[in-house]
């Protein structure tokens, strides 16, 4: 007989599983660039506290516009001169994280996420070569992706025993400006000194991330950037943001093996369109029931975004392994170089 416990935790995987896939399936139809953003938006939100889950649906969602945006005028503002690009850019991340650092977690954590959000549309755009209307349609679709995930999580979620008015009153706390701004202006003054250092420290490490991505035209070094962006801002405003950014990485080794063997595996075995939606959805419930029998969703976090980042429908099939493992390298290094500002902080507590 099957534990109940074991129980909530299968039906809690496969209800994180199934939302990604079919947010995954929903962006692949819409013909949207990245759809594995949906995917990764799903599994990112779904927690076992329903209301923490509705809540960080949208600030996600919230945070994603605002990068959006942020990359397309920052993109439009440099001029085409991508190392401009990266000083604004970092400058962007500096202040969502210094905001970030100054307002709660849930607050901060659209924060950042407008600043990381940005990295990662911007540098994409520059990957891309796209012009002003490739940007303004790469800026929508990956917020119409976000949008999809969040949709998918909140409907997996009417599912739960959250009521309506729990509902109202979570969106209410969300969109309550005033009482963020009172947050954001009465911390104090150790906190402002916190929120400055570790705000510089992230844009430190973006800028040392964009000068060795323009420097040695590396196929991984846009997700180099973008990773950095990420490691750098999100985890931040984490209690131990070296110990995370070493969760990290050790789950990102996990999530760009899995990208190779199923890589591999799609090559020798199924060219059905969709074996690679099904075959991700399985590693991400197998992710999500592990973490959840050992307690540890942050690594299946992680992990499902490398994994749907190196496996993202729109380019998987047309890359070869060793494009593959140069990107995997890429957020490896990149999620390197923001434990590096880490470290920095660490050794300047000791001194």
């Amino acid at each position: 007989m099957i534990d109940t416990s074991f129980r909530a935790m299968l039906l809690y995987a496969a209800r994180a599983a199934s939302g990604a896939t079919i947010a995954l399936l929903i962006a692949m139809s819409l013909g949207l660039d990245e759809p594995h953003w949906a995917a990764w938006t799903v599994i990112s939100v779904s927690l076992p506290a329903s209301g923490d889950a509705f809540q960080k649906s949208l600030y996600r969602m919230l945070g994603t516009l605002v990068g959006a945006v942020a990359a397309f005028l920052l993109v439009i503002g440099s001029l085409g001169a991508h190392a401009l690009l990266i000083c604004l850019l970092s400058a962007w991340l500096i202040t969502c994280v210094y905001i970030g650092l100054r307002l709660q977690p849930a607050a901060g954590y659209a924060a950042v996420l407008a600043g990381y959000g940005a990295v990662v549309v911007a540098i994409a755009s520059v990957d891309a070569n796209g012009g002003i209307h490739e940007l303004a349609l790469l800026s929508a679709t990956r917020f119409a992706a976000i949008a999809i995930g969040v949709i998918t999580s909140i409907i997996l979620l009417a599912t739960t025993e959250m009521t309506p008015p729990q509902w109202c009153a979570i969106a209410g706390d969300v969109f309550n400006l005033g009482s963020t701004w009172r947050v954001f202006a009465t911390c104090a003054e150790e906190q402002h000194k916190r929120a400055l250092f570790g705000a510089l420290r992230a844009g430190a490490c973006l800028q040392l991330a964009g000068m060795a991505w323009l420097s040695i035209h590396w196929e991984g070094g846009g997700l180099l950037v973008s990773f950095t962006g990420i490691t750098a801002g999100l985890f931040s405003i984490r209690a131990n943001p070296k110990g995370a950014t070493i969760h990290f990485m050790c789950a990102a080794v996990a999530g760009a093996l899995s990208a190779l063997m199923l890589h591999r595996w799609l090559e020798l075995l199924s060219t059905a369109p969709l074996a690679l939606p099904i075959a991700q959805g399985v590693l991400a419930f197998t992710a999500v029931l592990l973490a959840a029998i050992f307690g540890n969703g942050f690594f299946a976090s992680c992990y499902c975004l490398v994994l749907f980042v190196l496996a993202d429908p729109q380019t998987f099939a047309v890359s070869d392994r060793a494009s593959l493992a140069a990107k995997g390298a890429g957020i490896l290094v990149g999620s390197g170089i923001a434990l590096l500002g880490y470290l920095v902080e660490r050794n300047k507590r000791r001194q």
